[in-house]
């Protein structure tokens, strides 16, 4: 089943299977795969791959789905290009990531016209063609983590459950994403496994469940570590002994309730200076606005006026006999 590219862009090719393990990179990236031929510098090529640079980023940060392709050139030297970020991801730390990827891309596949590159929370590819297909996508994994305790006998099937358990849900959300944890809790073995699944925005559910089969159906456990994670340009899954997403029940919502909070308070408190403010003038009307009415009560009265002179009309002196207004 073919998978037709975003924004009318043809599906023209298939990509071979590969499965690459990799290690970790300081700059954050834990996989990479280097594909197509060379560009030469300087080239139109290049000058293509920088305006992708320059402005997929920002894109992708500012989608709702975190997610956005682009095409640069013309037919002979276009750059094609598909970022997306992770779906609990804040739009700075997003756009930030995808500004690492197209640097490190460019440095572990140098002068390469195709790359795809993945981190925790971004991946980034690019191509002078568009070459995608659904069940011969190449992938790329990582094992990592503490070693399996040997007394954790129900460790694989833990693992394996939670990973097609929360598979299954990425592929029935409308987000494509999804996160489980899964624990146990004997005498002799003790771990709490989490997981995250998650698809590319905007393919359907059949297509992400059969990406996803694809992807979980060989996980790399055998490698005796506690910690995998696996993906491919349209699906990935994670497994952690440790709690490495946000949890949207607490991430975003939690970020958008302390605004609303803030803004419900910054009301309240609003509301309470101008009744204080109306309270006061009601206790202390304002001599000029009540003119009329203090005029009408002092008919028949005599009037006395007391006036500060000394420190208000005129400067204040040890002496008040020197007291004197002064010229000006």
């Amino acid at each position: 089943m073919d998978t037709q590219m975003y924004r009318g862009h043809a599906v023209v090719a298939a990509l071979v299977l590969l499965t690459t393990v990799t290690a970790a990179s300081p700059t954050g990236y834990w996989g990479y795969l280097c594909d197509g031929g060379n560009y030469s510098a300087p080239s139109k090529y290049q000058q293509n791959l920088e305006q992708l640079s320059a402005t997929l980023p920002e894109a992708v940060a500012s989608s709702p789905s975190l997610f956005h392709t682009q095409a640069v050139g013309s037919s002979q030297d276009r750059a094609y290009a598909l970022a997306r970020c992770r779906g609990d991801t804040e739009a700075d730390d997003c756009k930030r990531c995808l500004t690492q990827a197209f640097k490190d891309a460019r440095a572990v596949c140098t002068f390469r016209k195709g790359i795809s590159i993945y981190y925790d929370t971004c991946s980034l590819w690019f191509a002078e063609k568009i070459k995608i297909h659904l069940g011969d996508l190449q992938s790329v994994l990582r094992a990592d983590g503490p070693p399996i305790p040997t007394q954790c006998k129900a460790f694989q099937n833990d693992a394996s459950t939670l990973i097609a358990d929360v598979a299954r849900k990425a592929s029935d959300s409308s987000q494509r994403h999804a996160t489980g944890e899964k624990g146990c809790d004997e005498r002799a073995c003790n771990y709490t496994l989490y997981t995250l699944a998650d698809c590319l925005p905007g393919i359907s559910a059949a297509q992400c469940q059969v990406c996803l089969e694809d992807l979980t159906s060989t996980p790399g456990l055998s490698g005796r570590q506690m910690g995998e994670r696996k993906a491919t340009l349209l699906c990935s899954y994670r497994l952690e002994p440790y709690q490495f997403f946000r949890d949207t029940k607490g991430g975003h919502t939690n970020k958008t309730l302390w605004i609303v909070v803030v803004i419900a308070g910054g009301a309240v408190l609003l509301a309470i200076a101008l009744l204080l403010w109306w309270w006061f003038l009601a206790k202390h009307p304002s001599a000029i606005d009540s003119f009329n009415k203090i005029t009408t009560n002092w008919q028949g009265k005599t009037i006395a006026l007391f006036l500060d002179y000394d420190g208000t009309l005129a400067p204040k002196v040890d002496n008040p006999d020197e007291a004197y207004m002064s010229s000006e």
